[in-house]
């Protein structure tokens, strides 16, 4: 009731925390902005029946609402720029906004279907979902989809992609290489980040002939400037590639390995902060990792790119 009537008209930004919203009538939200829901109970028809009236709506974020299990952003949400699903229970997710700019996606086993006409240009995944189209398939993000056939420029106006790969201890083999189809995918593609979450010393980590490593000659990327992969070690895939990247990239500025998990630093200059603690182990081997790197990477950077390699920090993890 405050809802539908005494701000109709006039409600930007509204935030809702652990509380049930069933809506039996028409809410007075026309104007409304931004629209955030943290466990809520709510069903996807029942939010899908508010968003049709939410003509205004500009971000919308939905965090565990496990109620929600499928969900159509309707077209009729022309200034839908951001969007973000963390950690519910959706399995099925429509989108038909099609100026969506940034869309951040955290969830799991979660099918995603794009309308013909979406122009999203900033995509988060993690490794649990699953990308899906209307028209073709695209590969998901599983292991060993390297051969699987891409349906091109599917991602027409992606220009940046944050990959998250999270709880990998159990995937031994994963096919890091495979991730090459979303840049075949993304034509405009100029920012690609890839945060992996892991245990590097389960890993087997390559140490052979560097001729035995796979390359893809035929692939182009040339919109591909800034690359940054963490947690980075010397993991066969994850060694093809860098490799791949550094030789396929043609307009590639800056390349950036970080050895270590860690997701900030200290700034070096400033004694009253500290790097996040890390194990002894993990220390040694992203040690390890640096010396890959100048290995099996260094040779391939040319002179108009830029490789960062970034290890552990001196002044915080001295062994």
């Amino acid at each position: 009731m405050l809802l539908s009537e005494r701000c109709q008209g006039s409600m930007q930004y509204l935030h809702l925390a652990n509380l049930d919203l069933h809506p039996t009538f028409e809410l007075g939200l026309r104007t409304l902005r931004t629209l955030h829901l943290c466990n809520v109970h709510i069903t996807g028809d029942e939010l899908g029946c508010l968003l049709t009236h939410s003509f205004a709506l500009a971000h919308l974020r939905l965090q565990y609402c496990h109620d929600i299990i499928r969900l159509e952003i309707p077209c009729l949400l022309q200034r839908l720029r951001f969007l973000e699903v963390l950690e519910c229970s959706l399995q099925v997710l429509e989108i038909n906004a099609p100026n969506i700019f940034r869309l951040r996606l955290l969830d799991f086993s979660v099918q995603l279907l794009l309308g013909k006409s979406w122009k999203m240009k900033n995509l988060m995944l993690n490794n649990s979902c699953v990308i899906s189209y209307a028209i073709n398939n695209l590969p998901s993000c599983a292991p060993k989809i390297l051969n699987a056939p891409v349906a091109s420029s599917k991602f027409r106006h992606l220009k940046f992609l944050n990959i998250y790969l999270a709880g990998l201890h159990s995937h031994r083999d994963y096919d890091y290489l495979s991730l090459v189809s979303f840049f075949d995918a993304s034509p405009l593609l100029e920012k690609f980040v890839l945060l992996v979450s892991r245990v590097q010393s389960k890993y087997d980590w390559f140490e052979g002939d560097p001729s035995s490593l796979r390359q893809m000659s035929e692939h182009r990327h040339r919109n591909l400037k800034s690359v940054k992969i963490s947690s980075f070690c010397p993991q066969k895939s994850m060694l093809e590639l860098a490799r791949h990247i550094l030789e396929n990239a043609t307009s590639l500025e800056c390349l950036t390995l970080d050895t270590t998990p860690i997701s900030h630093r200290c700034s070096g200059d400033m004694l009253d902060r500290k790097c996040p603690p890390l194990e002894t182990e993990c220390i040694r081997d992203a040690h390890k990792s640096n010396l890959a790197v100048r290995k099996y990477i260094e040779g391939k950077v040319n002179s108009t790119v830029k490789l960062n390699l970034l290890g552990p920090c001196s002044r915080c993890y001295a062994l």
